[in-house]
């Protein structure tokens, strides 16, 4: 087959174009997918946080191969693009990038265990008298607001999911103890 100049240089061009919209939607699923991983580490799903954080940085690589792929092709450089397109994975998230990256996550980590653990101090001073702090784990198919049914040492009871809660997460409630009253030990008189 053969093809004209002109006629190569547009196919050029449309390849180079295809490859910087698909740069700019990797790159903006990247934005989201660090926001979404942002708060679900702000609402203490930290192993969430983690997947998400991984799959932004998998987005931002694949935005990098196309921004490369794309440059190359406007050079004029077919088969170069699209090999540089695979191998600039390697290039986009250095070593560097990935220590400041497991950094900043260790530093959130350790923030968010802080204040959860101020929280639960804060629970504990708060706790009405003759009452424990209680932590159980939101069932599937349940979110906050609704009613679900947990066993305590005094038996069932009906404990209602704080709004902030979804499926597979944990909270603290206040479960009431109830303190047998002291028996009386009859002894017969001589």
């Amino acid at each position: 087959m053969v093809f004209s100049r002109a006629g190569q240089q547009r196919r050029t061009e449309v390849q180079a174009r295809k490859h910087e919209r698909r740069a700019r939607v990797q790159e903006k699923r990247a934005e989201r997918q660090e926001m979404h991983a942002a708060r679900a580490l702000m609402s203490g799903n930290i192993m969430g946080a983690m997947a998400l954080h991984e799959r932004s940085v998998e987005s931002a690589n694949r935005a990098a191969e196309n921004r490369v792929a794309g440059e190359e092709y406007r050079r004029g450089n077919a088969a170069g693009g699209r090999y540089l397109a695979r191998q600039a994975n390697v290039r986009m998230v250095s070593k560097r990038q990935q220590q400041q990256h497991q950094q900043q996550y260790q530093q959130q980590l350790q923030q968010q265990q802080h204040v959860q653990q101020n929280v639960l101090q804060n629970l504990q001073l708060a706790m009405p008298p003759g009452h424990t702090l209680m932590m159980v784990t939101c069932p599937p198919g349940f979110t906050g607001g609704m009613n679900i049914n947990v066993s305590t040492a005094q038996g069932p009871m009906q404990v209602t999911v704080p709004m902030h809660i979804v499926s597979g997460q944990t909270f603290h409630f206040a479960a009431p103890v109830i303190v047998s009253p002291p028996l009386a030990v009859a002894t017969p008189f001589a």
